[in-house]
């Protein structure tokens, strides 16, 4: 999770990782299928740009509200820290 302080408001958005055919967890490789993204959609919109795929999310109108059906176009994890990095984002446990 990597969140990001901003006029005393904490913002966050998680990652989850989805290795191998279909999310399986018996993956000999370990090859990553697919980086999902929850979080504040103007948020999400705002860090990610134009690598940011929202075919799977229904409601495409509105822009202050949650959702967990975002995912990255590229599976590169160094390039999503790096774009979060650069919107000031920190990583928090």
């Amino acid at each position: 999770m990597v969140s990001k302080i901003t006029e005393k408001k904490i913002k966050f958005i998680c990652f989850l990782i989805a290795f191998g055919r279909d999310g399986l967890a018996d993956v000999k490789f370990r090859k990553i299928s697919r980086i999902l993204v929850c979080g504040r959609v103007h948020l999400c919109r705002e860090v990610f740009g134009e690598t940011l795929n929202e075919s799977r999310d229904p409601d495409h109108g509105q822009t202050d509200r949650y959702t967990s059906r975002f995912f990255l176009k590229h599976t590169f994890l160094e390039q999503a820290f790096d774009m979060l990095s650069e919107a000031s984002f920190v990583m928090v446990n």
